[in-house]
């Protein structure tokens, strides 16, 4: 890619008075656009697999975290407050998908 961008500074650094300016320009062009639409469907789909990988990895933080929490012993229900449970399990499981996908 980098070698385009240098062909193509080369390519217009010629003088303009020349017939197949013009070409080489529109040529130019056209590369670009697929380069771009090329780039853009990369990051697109870039972007919709590690959308995928976050739900994913996400479900499977909550789901071993109510296992973990049914494999608690009695006591811990009796000195912990568990009526809230599902809700921190919840918020804290959007908060890690939330992380996943923006870094």
């Amino acid at each position: 890619m980098i070698f385009y961008f240098a062909k193509a500074f080369e390519d217009l650094s010629r003088p303009t008075e020349l017939e197949d300016f013009m070409d080489t320009v529109r040529s130019m062009v056209y590369a670009f656009l697929i380069l771009g639409v090329v780039i853009l469907f990369s990051m697109t789909t870039q972007n919709f697999l590690a959308e995928i990988a976050a739900t994913t990895m996400t479900n499977n933080l909550k789901t071993d975290w109510f296992r973990a929490l049914l494999r608690q012993d009695m006591a811990y229900y009796d000195i912990r407050d568990v009526s809230g449970e599902a809700i921190i399990i919840s918020t804290n499981g959007s908060r890690y998908h939330r992380e996943l996908c923006c870094v």
